[in-house]
Formats: structure tokens, sequence, C-alpha cells
């Protein structure tokens, strides 16, 4: 560890100069974010005082930006406006404290060289202010006092990257980049600045590390530091909350927990847009539970990035895999800490299923976590699925991106709106709404209350990202329960350390399951259900209902007393054991 000695001529963050490599290299003084430069740049920026501009284009204001000042107007992006000295002084006043701060504690904490890995505000800017704040326990204990955002530039596949623009969750190039990250990095110890919630902070973090040793043969200690929020709505990442029902019962601090995860396409809206005793959460709510929902991210309600907007395509490179993998951990977590409690039921639909079968039987951690999993139209492989979905195996992936596109798949945009404002209330055109509710899940008029129609098409369908559906055409392609397929070896290898996508493997779980599935389901084909059945190693009942399709578990006017009062029956004989 160096000394204080070490870091005399140490300038606080944002140095004018920076140590690249053991060498000292002075950065561009047209770049020095210490000038007196308080105005920004006119809108559209073009980087007037730059040598070298447009070789970086904005989507949101087409302005023109050469490598360094990129990333400020990026960071800025999600304001109003593209203020890139509001960041800038903002910088300077956390300078200003942090040098305050650091005299203050000279005698008293050693000083240790770091280099802060992350996108260019959570990385500089948010752990200086962490460690102003003492919000990483860490700093209580180490001062540190050079940090760097590598932002050389490199040819990849033929275009030329500037490093500093990849943040370290899931992005496009972060997996072949992060090897050049690493290789020729001195120091002492690696600060790592995740632009997330404490939810997501222990489950990303995680992952982070087990790379890390990967690519570092003798990896330094490690501080992390989660800054903002990633993919969530608000800062309760987007879960909504039903702490109580109609009828009298204990406080909601001594309720049992259930957390509803819905389908494919889908929302939290789901368990609550039939009437008060037909709606899964509102009768759970009324027996006497406390009552989480969820929202898959890119839904209607799950569409907030720190950086990233949803008109670009960047937000949408993700599946079913990164929600098992990094969001059901998280409002999982995020339930049991605001509940205060030590575990919970878990009820899925659809892919809210499919999704836990992936978390759970990755995660063995997670799976104590949760008392029992109600799957209901359980999804694992989806081999004879009857849904149209199927068709969609029959292009190749690339092929679907550029006939689909690469970002949303059939939001809750306007057409759906007047379709439930206008055609759905109409007894002639109403067919054409119960078509379009159908259309992936298998019809069937008998169960369903067509009064609500309206009320249905206007939260449904709510989307989800193209990859998503993409990962379904694999699936349906292959046959088998895997993760998403990168399109070549080498891209497998960079996401999985292997060539093709890893199986998931459901006899792993642990977790109690109680498996509800219907024998006209279309997504959820019961020769499926019997392949998983054969997996689940801690069955505690499986349950077929006739006549149903696969949107009768959320919308049957039956489906209160098939399947929810069940449910909770088995709920409250385990809690009497």
């Amino acid at each position: 560890m160096h000394s204080s000695e070490d870091y005399e001529n140490c300038e606080p963050p944002l140095p004018k100069r920076k140590e690249v490599g053991g060498n000292t290299e002075k950065v561009d003084e047209k770049h020095d974010d210490s000038s007196d430069d308080s105005d920004g740049y006119e809108h559209p920026i073009s980087c007037k005082k730059c040598p070298e501009t447009g070789q970086f284009v904005c989507e949101s204001c087409d302005s023109n930006l050469c490598n360094t000042c990129v990333g400020d107007h990026l960071s800025d992006r999600s304001r109003d406006s593209h203020n890139v000295a509001y960041h800038r002084s903002f910088r300077k006043k956390m300078q200003r404290v942090y040098v305050k701060k650091a005299k203050e504690n000279s005698d008293e904490v050693p000083v240790v060289k770091c280099i802060v890995d992350g996108w260019k505000m959570s990385g500089k800017t948010s752990m200086i202010k962490a460690y102003i704040d003492g919000a990483c326990p860490d700093f209580k204990t180490i001062r540190p006092t050079t940090h760097e955002v590598h932002s050389i530039n490199i040819k990849y596949q033929g275009r030329e990257l500037c490093v500093n623009l990849y943040d370290i969750p899931t992005c496009e190039w972060y997996g072949d980049l992060r090897q050049l990250f690493f290789k020729e990095m001195t120091y002492d110890v690696f600060i790592l600045c995740i632009p997330i919630d404490f939810v997501n902070f222990e489950t990303e973090a995680k992952y982070f590390l087990k790379e890390l040793h990967i690519y570092i043969r003798d990896p330094p200690p490690v501080m992390l530091v989660a800054t903002k929020i990633d993919l969530r709505e608000n800062n309760d990442k987007g879960v909504q909350r039903i702490p109580g029902g109609r009828n009298k019962h204990p406080s909601v601090a001594d309720r049992p927990v259930v957390f509803l995860q819905h389908g494919l396409l889908a929302s939290a809206t789901n368990w609550v847009t039939n009437l008060a005793n037909e709606s899964f959460g509102f009768v759970l709510a009324d027996a006497g539970f406390d009552v989480w929902l969820g929202n898959s991210r890119g839904n209607t309600y799950s569409r907030r990035h720190v950086r990233l907007s949803p008109k670009e395509d960047a937000f949408w490179e993700w599946s079913w895999d990164e929600m098992a993998k990094y969001d059901i951990p998280a409002v999982i977590e995020y339930v049991l800490k605001k509940s205060g409690k030590q575990q919970l039921y878990f009820i899925g639909h659809s892919q809210g299923t499919l999704q836990a079968f992936a978390a759970f039987s990755q995660n063995a951690t997670l799976s104590k976590k949760v008392k029992q999993f109600f799957a209901m139209g359980p999804v694992a492989t989806i081999a004879h699925i009857e849904s149209p979905i199927k068709y969609l195996s029959l292009f190749t992936d690339e092929l679907l991106f550029a006939l689909l596109g690469r970002r949303d798949f059939l939001p809750n945009d306007w057409i759906f709106k007047v379709l439930g404002s206008t055609l759905c209330k109409e007894k002639i055109t109403s067919i054409i709404c119960t078509n379009v509710i159908f259309l992936l899940a298998g019809y069937d008029t008998s169960n369903l209350n067509v009064t609500r129609l309206p009320v249905y098409i206007s939260h449904a369908p709510a989307g989800t990202s193209m990859q998503d559906m993409v990962h379904f055409a694999q699936m349906s392609r292959s046959g088998r329960f895997q993760a998403y397929d990168w399109g070549s070896p080498q891209m497998n290898r960079v996401h999985y350390k292997q060539d093709t996508p890893p199986v998931y493997n459901v006899s792993a779980m642990t977790t109690p399951t109680v498996l509800y599935w219907a024998d006209h389901d279309w997504l959820a084909d019961p020769k499926d259900v019997a392949t998983l059945r054969e997996k689940i190693v801690n069955l505690k009942g499986s349950f077929e209902i006739k006549s149903w399709n696969h949107l009768d578990f959320i919308w049957g006017v039956d489906a209160a007393t098939v399947v929810y009062k069940p449910i909770i029956e088995l709920i409250v004989k385990d809690l009497r054991n």
C-alpha cells in the first residue's frame, strides 16, 4: 500500500495530469474541467473549441462531439437540457469538499492509489461523493487520492471506440472491452462504482467479481460503491404494494409476504384488472397478506434508466436472462428488506415462472428466501408451443431484428389505448379485442368477462424487448431451457465462457414448488409441463385445469375459485406447520 509521500503531488479527482501505465500524461487543456467555462456549450453542441469534431453524433439532438466531450454530453442527456456546465460546476464543488476532507483526515487514514471503473458520472463524481458522505464503509480506513476512468480509443471490429462510454452492467461492447481494461492496470485497490441502488448492489457485484478473477491473476482488494438506480421505475424498483385489504387483519408487519410476478408482454396490472373478488392481488390482500406486485423491465411501468433512453437500441439489450439473473434477486431482496421478513411466497405466471425457475436454479441463497413457489402456466422449455411465437423460430435471429427492430415489442401505445376506449366497448367490434388478447396465449371466450375487455386491452400488452422475443424463438428452435444465444461462439464465450449458451438445470432448484397448468394452454403446453414436472425435485403438487388457456390464470371468471383460493389454503397450511 502506498504512503502519503507517494501522493504529494497528486491532484484531487479530475486532475490536469493523470497516470497511465506508470507514465504521466498531460490532459489536453482544451478539455480541462478546471477551466472557468461555466456557460457550457450551445445547443446543439458542436465542440467549437475542440480540434476534432463530429466523431460521435447524439441521437437526441444531433450534436457532433469529439471523444473527450461526448461523455459529459451523454451523462446530461436525461436532463431537460444538455447542460454540461451543471455537471462541471458540481464536480468542482465536489473537488473542493474532497480536498478539505482529505486534509482533515490526512493524519488519520492511509492513502491508496485507486482506479474507478464505471460510467463517467457514476464513476468519478459518485466515488467522490461516496467518500465525502461516508457511503462506503471502506472509506473510513483508507482515502482514495488518484482515480482514473480509462478513455483510450481502441479499434474494435473496424470501429474506433471510446472506452469511457461503456458502463459495467450489460452493454453492447463491454464484454469484449473489459479484458483491455484489466490487462494494463497497476493499482492497490479496485473501486467498482455500480450505477444501481442497494437492492441490486450485491447481486451485480457478485457476478462482476467472478469476472474480475478471470482476467486478473491476483486481483487486489475491491471496494464496491452502489451509486444510482438502474432500470426501474422510481426508487422502489417498479414494485407496487397492496399492504392491506378490505377485511380487518393484523398490522402489515405481521402479515405474510406474497410476491406476484406477471407473464410475457404483461405488467403488474394483470393482478388487479378484474373485479375485486376476482383479481388475485385483491383476493390475497383481503385474505390478510402483504401483497407485492413486480414489473418486468421494459414494460409500461419499468422504463427508466440512469443514462439510456427507450429510444436507444442499448436500452433494450436484454431478455428474461437478465431478469432472472439481476431483477428477480433484486426485487426479492427489496421486498424482504422493506417488509422486515426473512422469506416470502412467490407466485408467478407465464414468463414470471420462467424467470423464477432460472433464478432459483442458479442462486441457492435466493432459493432459500422463498418459502413456496406457485407456478401458474409454468414455462421452461417450449418445444411443443402452439402460440404464434413458434413462427418466429422459422426466421434467423438477425432477420428478426432486421424486420422488427432491436427495441421494444408490442408496447402499450396509443393504438391499444384507442382499442380499449372505443372498439372494445362495442359488442360488434369487441371480437377484435379478444383476438388481440388471445393471439399469443390461446383462444377461449367462455371464461372471459367481456365487459372488462376495455380495461384489459388498455393495459395489455405492456411490451417487452425484441431480444426477449428472439430468446423465445431460440428456445422454440432448440427445445431447451437455455440462456440467450449471442449469435456466435466468440460472443458466447464472452458472456458464458463457452461456445454455446448454457442450459438451466431445474433439478438444482430446491424451492418447494406447486404447478398449476391448463390443457388448452398455447404457451405452456402440457407436454412441456410434463417434461418440467419430472425435473422439479421438491414438487409439492401439480394440478391440471381442464378447458383453460394461458390467460385464464389471470382473467378467468372462475380463477378465484379454481386457483386463487386453493393457493391461499396451501399457504395458510404451510404457515401453520
